[in-house]
């Protein structure tokens, strides 16, 4: 009678093992791929950063240029139009340095690497600046202030 038993039990166990290993192991992949995914995004994350910091940085940078007592005779990056440029396209931050571009596409190379544009308010002294910076693995980063030019100690 032992034996009948035997015989109608026989490979169920490993049947039923294979299943929960399989079972198993895909959880464990699932869990991996998510890990990737999530240090993708810390990574992205860790490249904006970097890319704003470089931004605050050159923007910094660029207010010292402008605060420069002959910034205006001195320069031929400053676009005068006031025509609401669309500083997102990245056309427009394509060679830098070059005078001979029109108002728009006016931009100077940073010692930091970034990219500045400067543009002409209807007030005097005073400048919007918007920087450009590119982080690690293309992350870009734009900053902009108004800059009013130099400030100077009244007695």
């Amino acid at each position: 009678m032992l034996n009948t038993s035997r015989m109608k039990q026989q490979g169920a166990a490993l049947i039923i093992g294979l299943i929960f290993l399989i079972i198993l192991s895909v959880i464990g992949l699932s869990s991996m791929s998510n890990v990737t995914v999530q240090e993708r995004i810390s990574g992205n994350s860790l490249a904006s950063y970097r890319a704003l910091q470089g931004a605050e940085i050159s923007l910094l940078e660029a207010e010292g240029v402008v605060s420069n007592g002959n910034f205006e005779a001195g320069n031929n990056f400053i676009n005068d139009e006031n025509d609401g440029v669309d500083y997102v396209n990245a056309a427009l931050w394509d060679n830098c340095n070059d005078a001979g571009q029109v108002d728009d596409n006016l931009c100077e190379d940073l010692a930091s690497g970034s990219s500045a544009k400067y543009e002409t308010t209807s007030d005097q002294d005073k400048y919007v600046i918007t920087v450009r910076a590119v982080g690690n693995n293309k992350a870009v980063a734009m900053v902009q202030s108004v800059y009013e030019g130099k400030f100077e100690l009244q007695d």
